[in-house]
């Protein structure tokens, strides 16, 4: 069920995974575009496979008790959630209120689109406020601005250069990591790992942890800085 994190995550955190596209009831057509879930090595018929196979698991009605036992027997102290695939129903999501609830000790971080479905933002709200989840709400220049809320943060994908969002995100991810980028024209911190430095790129989720605080994240006041040293 769990696997270790890749290269960019770090081996300590652990991940959940689903099919994309299928499971992903808040995508717009610039995400599906550009998921890199939907493209690259994670298309192949292994991780497939594996990726239906936990689809499966999540239709159950003992899921949670699967992933509660699982997460016991690997000590997983923080676990990604969907590094492909999202929430897609309001019993899933639920699911993992369950979870987390039942497993204190566990961090849980996801960046979530399925704000954006009406019948599972009301449960993802719900897991937002467990002291030990993460919840990041995702959005594009093709969507509208996710609501501002005090248990979740706001997560913006820019695709070329500074593609400036709308509304005031807390943290830039980015398509391309041309130019040399730490803080948008609005203020907002681009993924440090995405900055695009020779220091950003030998940076982990594991060792930068910045998505799994709870406090807010800086902001730069200054309409644009472009990072050429670090």
């Amino acid at each position: 069920m769990l696997r270790p994190g890749n290269r960019k995550l770090g081996s300590t955190i652990w991940t959940w995974s689903l099919p994309a596209d299928e499971t992903c009831p808040g995508a717009s057509p610039l995400c599906l575009q550009l998921c890199y879930a939907l493209r690259g090595r994670m298309q192949s018929g292994a991780v497939q496979a594996a990726y239906r196979r936990n689809l499966e698991l999540a239709q159950r009605e003992d899921f949670a008790d699967l992933m509660i036992a699982e997460i016991k027997v690997r000590d997983a102290r923080r676990v990604r959630v969907h590094v492909s695939g999202d929430f897609f129903s309001a019993a899933y999501t639920q699911q993992w209120v369950k979870i987390a609830r039942a497993s204190p000790q566990t961090v849980f971080l996801a960046y979530t689109r399925s704000w954006r479905d009406a019948a599972v933002w009301p449960v993802l709200r719900r897991w937002s406020r467990l002291r030990n989840a993460r919840l990041w709400l995702s959005w594009d220049r093709d969507m509208a601005v996710p609501p501002k809320g005090r248990t979740w943060r706001r997560c913006f994908l820019s695709t070329a250069g500074e593609d400036p969002a709308r509304g005031t995100p807390d943290l830039v991810f980015r398509d391309r990591r041309d130019p040399l980028l730490k803080f948008t024209a609005n203020g907002a911190l681009v993924c440090p790992y995405e900055q695009g430095t020779a220091v950003s790129t030998q940076l982990t989720c594991e060792r930068c942890q910045l998505c799994l605080r709870t406090k807010a994240l800086p902001r730069q006041k200054s309409t644009l800085t472009l990072t050429t040293s670090q």
